[in-house]
């Protein structure tokens, strides 16, 4: 688990690492370039992302942020425009006497506070209203875009700059088809690999957008229709831009509970459009562990570039996260990003060819949630790998060296410094008590492989088999496996009981041919202990604490001597897997050898019942829809199994006659606050078999009931050390999951940030017996002639790992507790 935090933290902050390149200085032949430094006139300061703009074109570009811009002009001469709010624009007239280095001061505009005025509504509403109104009108007639890009981002520790990235890529976008980037170079410091420089446009979050996406909250915009159910909007102010005013409104959620932004916008007048955001995310947007806290603003800038049509100029976000975990803690991830857009083409035709799906998984915030990016085929536009690569994406920077927003001196000096030794381990190395575990590892798995020597190449595949019940008492054993060439696979398992003074074994082998390994067969042998029900929440080995300690044996077994035949095909499209197979069995009854415990002491426990010995030959078909099952439900699934056995006397001399069907059917299914991370959910679990025949007692069916404490989803909480079982059953298992929301509504924002919730859980089943069949079976059953109910509550999240479960039994009295294994998702 330690290694898992580790290795994900490292996949985490490399994924916001972009590059930075020195924009020198050239002059084109038929134009120039120049530089220079964006101030205020009245204080010297410089002002950070100030739009400069090229008269009678959609070519643009922003100062970084200590004010320094570059612009390559294509001709001269040219009239540039530069605007800032609360500034008046200033435009500067280059031509070929002009000097390289243009330093321009902004005058600033007096702000204009808002006036006092009794009136049912501020007037932010109305200003809000109408901005969303003319969005809805141009937003219709916009069909598509091409931009050209340009996009950095900064990642700092608590001391230093770790490293730099950057694209220079085009931004395709179309109203049906979705964005599509194509990546035309890519450059970083020297600690990152190219192919895992991730820099890119096509992530970015366009704030004018109805639904706004981040880091995995689908956010209602502020110039969604419906925003005025989740926002409350006040003038606060205004200021000019030239003559134009420009609305000064901040932006408060109304809701305790939706994922909502906090912040200001700023209006055009006349125009009424956005001409820039300052938003952060609110109090409600939450991050679930192991993330400790978050810090993300947001600034962008819209421009209509002369038509109508505002499309953002250029985007830069902050941030700053910290993950910690029980004895353990990372220096806090701080990133800085810029992105800015450029030369605009609206409406055009965009090739279909562009929009091609080939998708590379990418981690777009520093709250390590996943987004999937589409891209164009073409091998630049998801990495570059090899030196010819390489070598264009370099000749590319220097081309476009005028057009990249300048670095800071501190980010010119970390591009100069930062070598291919200053990993990432290096600079996020974790501290408490549990770091040394994790930096051995890391250690461990950077330091080159030694060739292993023949002793170590024959030990390394064993893996011991040790458990303990009451009829094997101490099973101790090994399994040994590998492969015999790379598609054939085979194992081999020996082990002594001590109980019964007897050896098991076993061996298999399997084959996998096909498409990536979708077919697949296999044949098996064992001469063993097995359960004599099949439980789908707890593997036999689970029950030994039960016995070791005093507690009782959750099981009853018998001795199974069996050749197996499967053959398995496996479907991507839809996550499908089918298979059929052939068992042939020899069951013999077990005795009870044991009652003594860890301790040296005994516990009383029951006989082992007797099964119905024979031959059972049976055929066998298996479909399962949406892939493995999880185990203890840690994450809700939607999946669908279906299992049919088979056996007939005609059948190899099988000594049984039945068929038995058993289905199992998970769901999960998103109920309220959808918008969120982690929207609340309903997860359901149905279980139910049936069967023809004389069912022997070896294959009846059961509903598990809680393994002492253990009670995970899936069983009956309130029932404890044993299953119900029948040849008939069925039970519907169900968990609603209010996550960190009961601890919102009431204020404890405490433990919510921890991720600890509330789930509401209950179940009801039962199995059936008939009365014939009860009166011969020769033991006592675990079985009840009428439906258990149950209802509780759980604590999820406690320490991080654990939930605590309270339960109370409808059909009869009795009140629970149990310990299960944290739902994760």
């Amino acid at each position: 688990m330690i290694r898992h935090y580790g290795n994900r933290f490292c996949v985490t902050t490399a994924i916001f690492l972009f590059a930075l390149s020195l924009a020198a200085v050239s002059a084109g032949q038929n134009g120039a370039v120049i530089h220079g430094v964006v101030t205020d006139s009245a204080t010297g300061e410089t002002l950070p992302v100030a739009h400069l703009r090229v008269e009678g074109t959609r070519k643009g570009t922003i100062t970084n942020t200590a004010g320094f811009y570059t612009i390559e002009l294509d001709s001269l001469p040219t009239v540039i425009h530069i605007s800032y709010i609360g500034y008046k624009s200033q435009t500067l007239t280059i031509t070929d006497r002009s000097p390289e280095e243009q330093n321009i001061a902004l005058v600033p505009s007096p702000i204009q506070l808002q006036e006092v005025v009794v009136s049912a509504e501020d007037p932010a509403i109305g200003i809000m209203r109408e901005v969303i109104r003319r969005k809805q009108i141009w937003r219709k007639t916009l069909e598509s875009y091409r931009a050209e890009a340009y996009t950095r981002i900064v990642i700092e520790n608590d001391t230093t700059i770790v490293s730099i990235l950057e694209s220079i890529s085009e931004v395709l976008w179309d109203h049906k088809k979705g964005v599509r980037e194509t990546i035309g170079g890519k450059r970083q410091t020297k600690n990152i690999k190219a192919q895992n420089n991730f820099a890119s446009a096509r992530v970015i979050t366009n704030f004018y957008d109805d639904d706004i996406n981040i880091s995995g909250y689908k956010i209602i915009g502020p110039t969604n229709p419906d925003a005025f159910k989740y926002y409350d909007f006040k003038l606060t102010g205004k200021r000019k831009i030239d003559d134009t005013t420009v609305f000064d409104i901040s932006v408060t959620p109304k809701t305790i509970l939706q994922p909502t932004l906090v912040g200001s916008l700023s209006v055009l007048d006349g125009e009424f459009a956005l001409i820039r955001v300052q938003l952060q995310p609110g109090e409600m947007i939450l991050f679930p562990p192991p993330i400790d806290n978050v810090r993300l603003t947001f600034e962008q800038q819209f421009s209509n570039f002369g038509q109508s049509y505002w499309l953002p100029v250029d985007v830069k976000n902050e941030g700053e996260i910290t993950i910690k975990l029980p004895g353990l803690a990372f220096p806090p991830l701080k990133y800085r990003q810029l992105t800015r857009f450029a030369d605009y083409d609206v409406n055009v035709a965009l090739p279909d060819s562009l929009f091609k799906k080939v998708k590379t998984e990418i981690q777009v915030s520093a709250t390590a949630s996943s987004d999937s990016i589409t891209i164009s085929a073409k091998k630049t536009d998801s990495s570059i790998t090899d030196e010819s690569a390489r070598a264009r994406s370099d000749s590319l920077f220097a081309a476009k060296k005028e057009d990249i927003i300048p670095l800071t001196e501190g980010e010119n000096k970390a591009y100069d410094v930062i070598d291919s030794t200053m990993t990432f381990d290096k600079a996020f190395k974790p501290t408490g008590w549990l770091a040394r575990m994790v930096i051995d590892d890391d250690k461990k798995e950077n330091k080159p492989k030694k060739p292993e020597g023949p002793v170590r190449r024959f030990i390394s595949p064993f893996r011991p088999q040790v458990w303990h019940n009451r009829v094997d008492a101490y099973h101790l054993g090994l399994k040994y496996g590998n492969k015999i060439v790379k598609d054939l696979k085979y194992e081999l398992s020996g082990a002594y009981k001590t109980g019964p003074d007897r050896w098991s074994y076993g061996g298999s082998l399997k084959y996998n041919w096909g498409d990536k390994g979708n077919w697949s067969a296999g044949l098996g042998y064992a001469d063993c202990t097995a359960p004599r029900y099949q439980s789908s929440n707890y593997p036999m080995y689970l029950s030994s604490y039960q016995t070791l300690f005093g507690h009782t044996d959750y099981f009853d077994y018998f001795r199974n001597k069996s050749l197996s035949a499967s053959l398995e095909r496996r479907f991507v499209k839809p996550q499908l897997k089918v298979g059929a197979g052939i068992a042939i069995e020899d069951h013999s009854s077990l005795i009870k050898e044991t009652e003594r415990t860890i301790w040296g002491s005994t516990k009383h426990q029951r006989p082992n019942a007797a099964i119905s010995e024979g031959a059972l030959r049976s055929v066998n078909l298996s479909v399962e829809y949406g892939g493995e099952r999880i185990p203890f439900g840690i994450m809700g699934q939607k999946r669908v199994e279906l299992d049919i056995e088979h056996s007939f006397p005609d059948f190899l001399s099988s000594d049984f006659s039945f068929t038995s069907y058993r289905i199992t059917v998970d769901w999960r299914i998103n109920t309220f606050l959808r918008r969120r991370m982690l929207p609340n959910t309903l997860d359901i679990r149905l279980i139910g078999g049936t069967s023809t025949g004389n069912l022997p007692v070896q294959r009846f069916g059961i509903i598990d009931g809680s393994m002492g404490s253990l009670s995970p989803f899936g069983v009956f909480r309130a029932l404890r050390n044993h299953p119900l079982e029948g040849e008939q059953y069925c039970a519907f298992f169900m968990e609603h999951n209010f996550r960190t929301v009961p601890f919102e509504l009431v204020g404890l924002k405490r433990l919510a940030k921890k991720g600890t919730g509330i789930i509401l859980h209950g179940a009801a089943g039962r199995t059936w017996i008939p009365e014939k069949r009860l009166s011969g079976l020769g033991y006592e059953p675990f079985y009840l002639d009428r439906f258990h109910s149950e209802i509780g509550l759980s604590v999820n999240a406690l320490f991080g790992y654990f939930r605590l479960d309270v339960t109370k039994r409808l059909d009869r009295h009795g009140v629970f507790w149990g310990i299960g294994v944290v739902r994760m998702l």
